[in-house]
């Protein structure tokens, strides 16, 4: 199992495998399951879309509740917190 970033640590999430393109069935999976909210990460890459990236992109135009993109950058090792 991976390594939890500790200021996550208490972020409930589950994991579930999909065949698609990935904004389309993160979508299609927030409807399903009546999201209140997607958050995503993003790193940023590429031309068009070198802010968000392009998953991040088209999640937010497909999405039919609100989208938090959190850059990759923003998860950079921090100070430790008791």
């Amino acid at each position: 199992m991976p390594a939890v970033e500790p200021r996550l640590a208490d972020v409930h999430w589950e994991g579930r495998l999909s065949a698609g393109t990935p904004a389309g069935e993160l979508t299609k999976l927030a409807a399903e399951v009546g999201a209140d909210a997607i958050v995503i990460g993003s790193r940023g890459v590429g031309y068009l879309h070198a802010l968000l990236g392009s998953v991040a992109y088209e999640t937010l135009h497909l999405a039919s509740c609100p989208v938090t993109v959190i850059p990759e950058r923003s998860l950079a090792p921090g100070p430790a917190t008791a």
